[in-house]
């Protein structure tokens, strides 16, 4: 059997099983996600919160996790928008 045939036979348990593994690592993310939210929360930290106020726009991702140049700078924009209040606030910047 020549590779691309045993490949073609194979192909639909691979696709479930990629699908599969990005299904559990979407759900260990969220878990990890909720943590650290409850964590922040329980000891006055600042958390932001990218998980949840990044769009879901492939504009902005290579895949499921890694930004696209387009995403590294609504991250920036986020995290200034978020932190530069709290550092004001504080009196942190001079």
């Amino acid at each position: 059997m020549t590779f691309l045939k045993r490949l073609a036979k194979n192909l639909p348990a691979m696709l479930f099983g990629l699908l599969l593994s990005a299904m559990i690592i979407e759900v260990v993310l969220r878990l990890y996600n909720d943590v650290l939210r409850k964590v922040g929360k329980e000891n006055g930290l600042l958390v932001i919160d990218l998980a949840q106020k990044m769009p879901h726009n492939s504009l902005y991702y290579y895949d499921f996790m890694h930004y696209t140049n387009e995403g590294a700078q609504k991250v920036a924009e986020i995290i200034f928008e978020d932190l530069y209040p709290f550092v004001i606030e504080r009196g942190f910047a001079h």
